[in-house]
């Protein structure tokens, strides 16, 4: 699989009722999902070596993104940046899918991944003469839900619901 395959699209609307995904993408050179995961080991007298045991995840990302292109993502990060949202305002749903074979996207439903992030301004500026860059950092909040995401409509289908479509702007 090639990273373009590995889609992170983020719901600009911070929650609302009716989610807008744009994907985390133009702009963006790397990210990279930190699984966090919480391990206990304990280690008994009678143990030559001890026992670990995962607890539990807290996925985290930084996305860095040079300012080249007007889009929702833009919108979004500047949002974050310039009113530093603290709280549920600053709660957001990201969907995680793969494109897992060459075929056309169009009306095909994927295996995907939603989880709810916390959102919180790191930085902005950048270099004389270059675009400037925003930086922004999502900690996972709760659970993640496996369901289906349609990439051409934006629709994430939680397992076991009935798909709820995206108004188109």
């Amino acid at each position: 699989m090639r990273r373009d395959q590995l889609m992170h699209l983020v719901d600009t609307t911070m929650g609302s009722d009716t989610p807008s995904y744009a994907l985390l993408g133009d702009g963006i050179a790397t990210l990279t999902e930190e699984f966090n995961a919480e391990v206990e080991t304990k280690h008994w007298i009678n143990q030559k070596d001890g026992t670990s045991t995962v607890n539990a995840y807290t996925p985290s990302f930084n996305v860095e993104r040079e300012d080249c292109i007007d889009d929702e993502t833009r919108t979004f990060m500047k949002k974050i940046i310039n009113e530093l949202p603290t709280g549920s305002k600053a709660e957001t749903y990201v969907v995680r899918v793969e494109i897992t074979d060459d075929a056309p996207v169009n009306g095909k439903a994927y295996e995907a991944y939603r989880r709810k992030f916390a959102v919180s301004a790191v930085s902005i500026g950048g270099d004389a003469g270059e675009d400037v860059t925003d930086a922004v950092s999502f900690s996972g909040v709760g659970d993640q839900v496996k369901g289906t995401f349609v990439v051409d409509t934006g629709v994430f289908t939680p397992d076991g619901s009935t798909p709820t479509p995206t108004p188109t702007p």
